[in-house]
């Protein structure tokens, strides 16, 4: 029986594909294709900073590759894509968030947060 060209192919065939390691990275390539310009965009709304979302856009695609044989298709496959997307930007977003907030504080504050070079009572 000859096979569909990659493009005629739904999301969750193109999953499926992924999953089982059948041309696993042609597979890949038509999902990057068809969605990564929403994807990005979901990226850029969440974390509003175009470098972030081009990471989300590589970490969205880099889990869907692993996470393949998870996929269930109980929803469709652009929904389980952009819900790993979504995870994926709120993830990163916290972090940038996290790594702010670290830098605008000094590290002698932190220190000193921490108790170092507190004078001990003894």
């Amino acid at each position: 029986m000859p096979h569909r060209p990659l493009r005629d192919r739904s999301d969750e065939d193109l999953i499926t594909a992924i999953a089982r390691d059948e041309d696993a990275q042609a597979a890949l390539s038509e999902l990057v294709d068809r969605h990564q310009a929403a994807v990005y965009r979901l990226a850029s709304h969440v974390t509003r900073n175009v470098a972030t979302a081009e990471d989300v856009l590589q970490d969205t695609f880099l889990s869907v590759l692993r996470a393949a044989a998870t996929f269930r298709a109980e929803s469709t496959g652009r929904a389980w894509l952009m819900s790993i997307a979504r995870h994926a930007a709120w993830k990163r977003g916290r972090r940038e968030q996290l790594m702010q907030s670290l830098d605008e504080r000094s590290l002698e504050a932190l220190g000193r947060e921490a108790g170092w070079g507190a004078e001990d009572a003894e």
